[in-house]
């Protein structure tokens, strides 16, 4: 880890922590996905899939949500869900003056361990097509693109993501 934090994940459990990730989403994404995707569809995700009540939804559906906490600041979350034949890698977001240090690959590890308790051996996730350097971030952890897949999200937009798995 060449950050000088050591890291924690804290699992998110109701209000409390689903305002802290909240808070991280809203200095996360429209820094990153803004030149991706563009303002009115990082507006749109936010309010569709990244909300404080979707992020509750999903907790209380199973999903686990975790706060990355370097030094005792939140500094990135993650998001795991069990899909019974492998581990869905839902979300995975470090602040960007904490990039490139090592953080992203402490969840990943964390991701592995979690599936491993489940029994489960493989983990997938979904990575926009032009989200060059979390590509180049998951294909030095391991996981290779499997497929493509285009799909509607509503609003007018799209995603244009690739699939990426890892058997652990």
């Amino acid at each position: 880890m060449s950050g000088s934090g050591k890291p924690s994940l804290i699992r998110a459990k109701g209000k409390e922590h689903t305002g802290r990730i909240i808070a991280l989403i809203n200095d996360i994404w429209p820094e990153h996905y803004t030149p991706i995707i563009g303002e009115a569809q990082v507006k749109y995700m936010l309010e569709t899939y990244q909300s404080e009540a979707q992020i509750s939804k999903e907790i209380q559906d199973g999903v686990e949500y975790y706060i990355l906490s370097v030094n005792g600041t939140d500094a990135g979350y993650l998001a795991l869900d069990n899909k019974k034949d492998a581990m869905y890698l839902s979300k995975l977001y470090v602040v960007n003056k904490l990039r490139n240090q090592g953080y992203g690959k402490f969840m990943n590890e964390f991701t592995e361990k979690r599936a491993g308790e489940l029994g489960l051996t493989r983990i997938f996730l979904n990575v926009h097509k032009n989200n060059k350097n979390s590509i180049k971030a998951y294909e030095k952890m391991g996981y290779m693109k499997v497929r493509e897949v285009i799909k509607e999200i509503g609003g007018g937009f799209i995603m244009d993501d690739y699939i990426m798995e890892k058997y652990i």
